[in-house]
């Protein structure tokens, strides 16, 4: 079959008139034009192509069909055409060059506007490497195998979305599951629905139908969520246009379509969520579920709403018998928000439902779970090593207790004593009751920041560094929502907003304009989290006496690392007042002034934001500075 060209969709589209956009001439065409099933048909044949194209209605439909090419054969030139969407928004400004030959638009006859990416090599290219390379440029940031590089193989073509667009997994028949002599088994974990099949298997098998009445959250009818595409990136806190109905139907063609309400997107019948879709849902304040009530079957709305819930989409009207295979956890967390929540209680309640959704439909979260019965596990939760430097021996006590109620599991803290002079049974009490691993080391008042820093991290044996400052208040799941969101943005650095600040000498706290969950580069000093080998690759903090974290960002940005920053409400910088409090000043000295003309929001006194909820603090307001009575005596 060398030399013949194909087109194929799973979607209805009018594929002839993209083959004119793109002139190649219709005349030889091995298969013609193939959609919908007869594309199954198509990818279980080995062929040689002159053009091999394949249209995805997304780039999350593209993943999920990404293991139905590994038997693909090789090809001249291998094309991914999608509709044309603007993902400027949703994509870091300085993404590393792209290794494609090209990428581009075209409008077709019909006026359609489309984007395609062609792999071109010169030669013949492996179809499947071709298609992985295209959608790992389409990822937002870093190559990170969302299944940790476990061999999945999916026995029916219907199952992709269990691989997560992982390049390893690939369409397996029973058949070709056992390897030629000597050679080696082609995949570690196998998904059926094949009657019987799991029960021979001679590997670990999972099956989704088995998964139809299990309602513990970890449901095998559900997939996991593809998180390098639907993600909290993007979340809107203000600027947010009321609620989407979210409306479903039947059309009359084959597949089924369903109307995603006003914005003019389609579910589709599997009823996972896209990165369209989501862009068009983001603006809007809730998405109403109550018109879905009967339209999907449990498995669809487990899927629909795990994706939505994972992108920290607020939603009311959920019926929790439709929600039944997510758990109690997920469900009653999807049920909590309320139209009258303010946009700090709104906010709050969708990072605590993205945060339960992250540790169930996480790609390396959901086999984690699922092969605990095989007695196979994945690569472990990285572990955190926080480098928390002092000078103040006051505030060590404080700072321990902060970061030992951390809900992330594997932590240790790298204590650098700073010139402070601290006897061994005072350190002893201050950490009596700390529970992680703590380290010590002690450096001379005369070293400078940066290199106190990196005696912290030369001692850290964490496969992540975390600064925490001890002058500074963290929510028990700062850690928590670091890595998770180290993981789905792909960043090599990431860290949080500074939103909330407590200025003491005004006992005023102000909240600072939301900026939304997106690549920076800018984190709180306070906040950042970096692999140990990322550091070390950018020669570990610059040895100077302040600003070091500004350094690290730009030796981190100037390297081609990505940042990204998260949410604001899991920290509280809190600018002292030396004069009263003994503090003995801060490293970034601006005056409050530029806290107070830059804020969104004011309160009177010490405040936390909802994600502090439950939690101990161990602070107590010292009042206002004299000097500021008269002028703030009615603030609030």
């Amino acid at each position: 079959m060398a030399g013949n060209n194909v087109l194929l969709s799973f979607s209805e589209v009018d594929l002839h008139e993209i083959a004119r956009a793109l002139q190649i001439p219709e005349k030889d065409y091995a298969w013609g034009i193939v959609n919908s099933a007869s594309a199954v048909e198509l990818l279980c044949v080995d062929g040689w192509y002159q053009n091999f194209v394949f249209y995805a209605e997304s780039i999350v439909e593209a993943n999920r069909t990404l293991a139905l090419f590994h038997a693909q054969g090789r090809a001249q030139k291998v094309y991914l055409i999608m509709k044309a969407f603007d993902r400027i928004s949703e994509r870091p400004s300085h993404l590393p060059s792209k290794r494609l030959t090209r990428s581009s638009r075209f409008t077709s006859e019909g006026d359609h506007q489309f984007e395609y990416w062609l792999v071109e090599a010169g030669g013949w290219v492996n179809v499947h490497r071709a298609m992985s390379s295209i959608l790992n440029d389409l990822q937002p940031a870093r190559f990170s195998p969302p299944l940790g590089g476990m061999r999945l193989g999916i026995a029916e073509p219907g199952l992709g979305a269990w691989t997560a667009g992982d390049a390893c997994g690939r369409y397996l028949p029973w058949s070709d599951i056992e390897p030629a002599a000597g050679d080696i088994r082609p995949v570690d974990v196998m998904v059926s629905d094949a009657s019987g099949a799991c029960g021979d298997s001679p590997v670990p098998c999972l099956s989704p139908k088995a998964g139809m009445f299990d309602e513990d959250g970890w449901s095998s009818a559900i997939a996991p969520v593809d998180i390098r595409q639907i993600s909290p990136r993007g979340f809107e806190v203000t600027e947010t246009v009321g609620i989407l109905d979210l409306q479903s139907w039947y059309s009359r063609d084959t597949p089924p379509e369903r109307l995603l309400g006003s914005c003019g997107l389609q579910l589709r019948a599997d009823a996972f969520v896209d990165e369209r879709q989501l862009a068009g849902i983001r603006r809007y304040s809730y998405v109403d579920l109550a018109g879905l009530a009967g339209r999907f079957s449990a498995p669809e709305m487990g899927n629909l709403v795990a994706g939505l819930a994972l992108s920290g989409v607020p939603m009311i009207g959920a019926n929790t018998t439709d929600l039944r295979l997510l758990g109690n956890e997920l469900t009653s967390l999807v049920e909590r928000f309320d139209i009258d929540d303010n946009e700090i209680e709104r906010e709050s309640k969708s990072i605590d439902m993205r945060r339960a959704a992250f540790a169930q439909f996480s790609p390396s979260m959901r086999w984690r779970q699922w092969l605990k019965a095989s007695g196979r596990l994945m690569v472990s939760e990285p572990t955190v090593s926080v480098v928390l430097a002092t000078r103040r021996p006051e505030r060590i006590e404080v700072a321990l207790k902060q970061i030992d109620r951390q809900s992330w599991p594997s932590v240790e803290v790298v204590l650098v004593l700073h010139g402070a002079d601290i006897s061994e049974a005072d350190l002893k009490r201050m950490s009596g009751d700390f529970t992680r691993d703590l380290v010590v080391r002690k450096c001379d008042a005369s070293i400078v920041l940066g290199e106190v820093l990196n005696v912290g991290v030369e001692a850290a044996a964490g496969d992540l560094i975390a600064k925490m400052d001890d002058d500074d208040w963290y929510a028990p799941h700062h850690l928590t929502d670091l890595v998770n969101a180290r993981t789905y943005s792909g960043a090599e650095l990431v860290g949080s907003q500074v939103e909330y600040v407590y200025l003491e000498s005004l006992d005023i706290t102000t909240k600072r304009p939301y900026e939304g969950e997106r690549y920076a580069n800018h984190v709180a000093g306070g906040t950042m989290l970096i692999s140990s080998s990322s550091l070390a690759e950018v020669g570990g903090w610059r040895p100077v006496h302040r600003a070091v974290d500004r350094c690290l960002l730009e030796a981190v940005d100037s390297a081609g690392g990505l940042i990204y920053r998260g949410h604001g409400q899991n920290y509280v910088m809190h600018r002292y007042n030396p004069v009263t409090s003994g503090h003995g000043g801060h490293t970034w000295q601006p005056d409050s002034e530029v806290f107070l003309n830059n804020s969104s929001a004011q309160w009177n006194g010490f405040r936390l934001p909802p994600q502090f909820a439950g939690s101990s603090v161990w602070y107590t307001s010292r009042g206002r500075d004299r000097a500021w009575n008269s002028m703030l005596a009615d603030l609030d």
